[in-house]
């Protein structure tokens, strides 16, 4: 493979500025691949004389160089002189045709050599040398230096580099005034003396095509588009955005279609790609890739979501498209709103039958801005069948961390979606929905049989002081027990309350969503299923957790299914900080430095947490903003750990008991 090199020579003529000469490019053929093409500019900006405006003292002029190549594979960058000395001269008049005079530290007529290494060079200072600074002789014809070398694994940001070259004499002796320059002889050409950069590439950068085809699929369909995309050409190693353009969609019957993206399958079945994304290496050099256009039913700028059944009667809920802005290059995916009897909800996906791209329920999608102008992204909502029984399950050890499976509840014959995650453990992928009664309008009673070691019967306990902490009220076996009117509910005064009740359950209507469904469109304000019910602190452990239980308490007993268990929560040894470690961030409690992992992480597939937001008196809030999930631990009086998620990140802390929040419960006792 032959070498690409481009020389910048710069000499001083008369006066105190250099004229320098133009870049030579040259563009060679390797291995005889016709689709070889590559660039590469060397530019400098600066002086390579040096100005004694005082009888003695240190002069110092400086070069910019500038070296971009678009071949990542890197290049070598040489600096010499085209004599075979590194001496300097002071300049002769031109216009008598005298010879410059050498320049020495003693009489000004022997050359300075590399013992006293007064006359040199500094490389890419990014400061100028210091009076004393001792410069680096400048390279000769026969021994140039070598500036830069590719590296073995280049980074892309290594196509582009800036250089900092400073001329000099340091700790000058007693010099002529006058402008010392490369030039020996002004008479003899092949001996000027000019300083010469070098830019040589190292390795050969490859181009290749990539085609626009319009004929794709939707849903199985062939659809073809209309209009024309020009061929693209890449290079290789080099990363860029595939074109802004793209096909017109036709309409069919009484469906229009939108353009939604490429893919290497016509079918759809290979790597999608949006609009105006970038790529890097989609084929190797010299060959041809086509991309074929997609297609969709929703329109542009929006996020449609699709229950994915094929008799609408199989779901319930509704949910209204969700606009994307022309701007975003990021959104926050809608929690699913669909009910779907027998099977649990896994995830969004890109593709109806599933092998697309999976999002969890409130992922964070990340695109080119303007990605889905022409056609907007249709998410299909991903299910999974009932697999047995959740109550006394043991089927975890013979999973894969990411294998997912579902289970149905006995309590309520809710199924949730369950996911061996980071940690090695099963999870539920969804909130806890149990409510105080089930479809059929029956109470839920709660045993040791359904329920995680219920402190049975459930009791309605008051608390004036930590004296008479066991008083109680009516108790049962019910989440519904009674509450007495008499007294303030939700310690709504906290701490200074003369009277404070342990209610059993939030009552979220979630028991009655799918009969008051949100009417075409979705607000951060409406009941959606996959929130789940929301509990305090008292029900969430089932009558275990009062609270007045002291930091160190853990419940032995909750809500969970009988064979599940609300998660420990204290510190980086407690199972939610286990699972934040493997998640990447620090695990640690409250007391902490917390909030070292992106929500995102918690929030993409299949770990599917989301901004549940909080019940507060008979108030929702921060949905779709934040989410608290209940732990087993308490943290003192009033206070519990909880895992507490923002759109931004995800952090231990600690709340009070008395709101309600969410259960995520974990696999085991």
């Amino acid at each position: 493979m032959k070498n690409r090199n481009v020389i910048l020579q710069s000499r001083k003529s008369s006066g105190l500025f250099l004229v320098f000469g133009m870049m030579l490019l040259s563009f060679m053929m390797a291995h005889n691949v016709s689709a070889s093409s590559y660039t590469l500019t060397l530019t400098s900006s600066g002086s390579q004389s040096i100005d004694i405006s005082a009888s003695a003292g240190t002069a110092i002029s400086s070069d910019a160089i500038n070296v971009a190549t678009t071949c990542r594979y890197g290049y070598n960058f040489t600096i010499n002189t085209s004599v075979s000395d590194n001496n300097l001269y002071l300049g002769g008049d031109s216009s008598n045709n005298t010879e410059g005079t050498y320049f020495s530290p003693t009489d000004g007529t022997t050359a300075l050599n590399a013992t006293t290494n007064k006359w040199g060079y500094y490389y890419n200072a990014s400061t100028a040398p210091t009076n004393t600074s001792v410069f680096s002789p400048v390279p000769t014809l026969s021994s140039p230096a070598t500036v830069r070398t590719p590296l073995t694994t280049p980074a892309s940001s290594d196509i582009n580099d800036n250089f900092n070259i400073y001329y000099g004499v340091s700790s000058a002796p007693t010099m002529a005034k006058g402008t010392y320059k490369m030039i020996p002889d002004i008479n003899n050409s092949n001996n000027d003396g000019t300083i010469v950069y070098t830019a040589t590439i190292a390795n050969e950068c490859l181009r290749y095509t990539v085609q626009f085809d319009p004929t794709g699929t939707n849903m199985g369909t062939s659809i073809t588009g209309t209009g024309t995309v020009d061929d693209q050409t890449m290079y290789e190693g080099i990363s860029a955005n595939l074109t802004n353009s793209y096909f017109t969609g036709p309409t069919v019957g009484s469906t229009t279609y939108y353009f939604a993206g490429w893919n290497t399958a016509q079918d759809g079945s290979g790597t999608a790609y949006t609009r105006g994304q970038s790529v890097t290496d989609l084929i190797t050099a010299g060959n041809t890739i086509t991309l074929y256009a997609q297609w969709t039913d929703c329109p542009a700028n929006r996020i449609c979501y699709d229950a994915n059944v094929s008799n609408p009667n199989d779901v319930e809920g509704e949910m209204g498209d969700q606009t994307i802005s022309s701007s975003a290059t990021s959104v926050i995916l809608y929690a699913p709103n669909f009910s779907r009897a027998d099977y649990g909800f896994l995830a969004w996906n890109t593709k109806a039958d599933g092998t697309g791209i999976n999002y969890g329920p409130q992922s964070t999608v990340e695109f080119n801005a303007g990605a889905y102008g022409g056609g907007g992204l249709k998410l299909y909502a991903k299910w999974i069948a009932s697999a047995g029984n959740m109550q006394s399950w043991t089927g975890c050890s013979s999973m894969n961390i990411g294998d997912v499976t579902a289970r149905k509840d006995t309590r309520d014959n809710n199924v949730y979606a369950i996911a061996k995650l980071a940690d090695g453990k099963c999870w539920m992928i969804e909130n806890l929905r149990l409510a105080d009664k089930d479809s059929s309008n029956n109470d839920i009673i709660l045993s040791s049989s359904n329920t995680h070691n219920p402190s049975l019967p459930l009791t309605n306990s008051w608390w004036y002081s930590s004296a008479n902490d066991n008083d109680t009220k009516p108790t049962s076996n019910h989440l519904s027990a009674s509450v007495d009117p008499t007294q303030t509910a939700w310690c709504s005064v906290y701490m200074s309350a003369t009277n404070c009740i342990d209610q059993s359950m939030l009552n979220t209507d979630n028991t009655t969503l799918f009969t008051n469904n949100v009417a075409s469109s979705y607000s951060a304000g409406s009941n959606v299923y996959s929130y789940g019910n929301y509990y305090n602190w008292y029900s969430a452990t089932a009558g275990h957790g009062r609270y007045s239980s002291s930091s160190g308490f853990n419940a032995s007993g909750d809500i969970c299914p009988a064979g599940w268990h609300l998660p420990t929560g204290k510190d980086a040894t407690s199972e939610f900080g286990v699972l934040d470690l493997a998640l990447g961030g620090t695990g640690q409690g409250a007391s902490g430095n917390a909030g070292k992992v992106l929500s995102k992480t918690y929030r993409s597939y299949p770990n599917n947490f989301i901004l549940s937001g909080g019940l507060s008196g008979s108030s929702i809030n921060n949905r779709n903003s934040s989410g608290t999930y209940w732990s087993a631990s308490s943290n003192a009086l009033y206070y519990n750990y909880n895992w507490y998620i923002t759109a931004s990140q995800a952090t231990p802390s600690v709340h009070y008991k008395h709101p309600g929040r969410s259960v995520r419960c974990i696999a085991g006792t």
